[in-house]
């Protein structure tokens, strides 16, 4: 009964331990700057901006090649409150941090100051770099 009892808890530890990798299946994008300014000071973490347009080949092939790898998810969630802008619906936040090409990525504090910037990267380890 006991050696019954320690598989059943083993079982329920290791399917419970699997939770979180199968809840980060996707990078759970904020798609506007407030949501993701108080986020990002509520887990006093930086933000990572992803510009992006759906008319823009290299910003698909980045959705299909690096977005969905589980080690790159896996680092945006750990690290970043990760903002997906979409250039065309919502130009403002790319006017405002001078971005010209897409996709482009930066990191930026809470309040919104900018950290860094830079093409986003078609590998998924140099995206993670």
């Amino acid at each position: 009964m006991r050696g019954a009892h320690q598989t059943a808890l083993t079982i329920a530890f290791l399917l419970l331990a699997g939770l979180p990798v199968q809840a980060q299946s996707r990078i759970p994008w904020v798609t506007n700057w407030p949501e993701a300014s108080a986020a990002a000071k509520a887990q006093q973490r930086l933000v990572l901006i992803h510009f992006w347009s759906k008319n823009c080949p290299p910003c698909l092939k980045l959705e299909q090649a690096v977005f969905n790898r589980p080690e790159v998810i896996r680092s945006i969630t750990t690290n970043y409150v990760p903002l997906k802008v979409d250039v065309d619906a919502a130009p403002q936040l790319a006017e405002y941090y001078r971005v010209m090409q897409w996709p482009t990525d930066g990191i930026v504090s809470p309040e919104g100051a900018e950290i860094c910037r830079t093409p986003s990267s078609q590998d998924p380890n140099r995206f993670i770099a």
